[in-house]
Parts: structure tokens; C-alpha cells; sequence
């Protein structure tokens, strides 16, 4: 086994300048468009269930918790942040998501492999209100539940 020395001076030179402190993970989420306290920080990073929808019982306007109502066959999504969805369709040649009406990457899902598929997606503050659609090429039933998984804040950088 070959030892490697580590150069003299490497970890036992003088102390550097201290460095811009920057914002503090708290400072990020605020600047991301989010409002709240540290205790509602805390609170946004545990992941939650969101919404659940049988598409045959959409019909009527229902919130399911804040920030998401279901209505018709969508759900509309009031809060920036990132969702994991998981969809259902019986017997579909395909199926995929749509994020305010356009399809959403990394969702289109091939339904007689599966009947399951499995995506993220990013809602940003412009994206608000955000309406999530399951699509597929036959009109049976299918089942969609979004969670919210935590703030989005790598894109506030821009």
C-alpha cells in the first residue's frame, strides 16, 4: 500500500481571510418567494402529501390542503417547490404529465409495460398557479398523487 504525505504547511499555515458568511439556508427560501418563520421553514422541508385524484370523481372543486385543488381532471398548484408525482393508468398505450398544459420532462410512461409511472416536477414562482394534468391515450380511469418534496432553491440563483 502506498503512503501519501501530506506537504508541510498544507493544514498548519496561517488562517485565511474569513470569507462572505452568505445567505443562511432560511435567507435562500426566503429569497425563493417563500413567507414564513424559521418554524415554517422547518416544516416546509417534510415531505407531505398534497393531493390525491381519482380522475372519475374530479368533477367537483375539492382542496385537498394548502396549495393544491383539485378540479375536474387536474390539480392546481399555489406553491413554488418540487412534486413527486405518481401516476396510475389501466391498460393505457401511454400516459404522461403536463405542467400548465405543456408536457412535463421525464413523464411520458409506456402503459403496457406498467400501468405505474413515477416523475418530479419543478414548479417555480412564474409557473404560478401551476395546473398538473395526467394524460393518456385512452379516456379509462387513472389516478394521480402529487407530493410536495421541498422548496426549489438552486434556480433562485439566476
Amino acid at each position: 500500500m502506498k503512503r501519501t504525505t501530506i506537504p508541510s504547511g498544507f493544514l498548519r499555515g496561517p488562517r485565511g481571510k474569513r470569507g462572505d458568511d452568505g445567505l443562511s439556508a432560511y435567507g435562500v427560501w426566503l429569497k425563493a418567494g417563500n413567507t414564513g418563520s424559521v418554524d415554517d421553514f422547518f416544516a416546509s422541508l417534510t415531505p407531505r402529501a398534497y393531493g390525491h385524484l381519482i380522475i372519475e370523481e374530479g368533477a367537483e372543486p375539492v382542496r385537498l390542503a394548502d396549495g393544491v385543488l383539485v378540479q375536474n381532471d387536474c390539480c392546481r398548484i399555489t406553491k413554488s417547490g418540487i412534486y413527486r408525482a405518481i401516476c396510475f393508468c389501466r391498460g393505457e398505450g401511454s400516459f404522461y404529465l403536463t405542467k400548465n398544459g405543456k408536457e412535463a420532462p421525464h413523464t411520458r410512461f409506456n402503459g403496457s409495460e406498467s400501468p405505474w409511472g413515477l416523475g418530479l416536477i419543478t414548479v417555480l414562482k412564474e409557473d404560478l398557479p401551476c395546473t398538473i394534468e395526467l394524460v393518456s391515450t385512452k379516456n379509462r380511469k387513472r389516478m394521480l398523487h402529487l407530493e410536495w418534496m421541498g422548496p426549489v432553491v438552486a434556480m433562485a440563483e439566476k
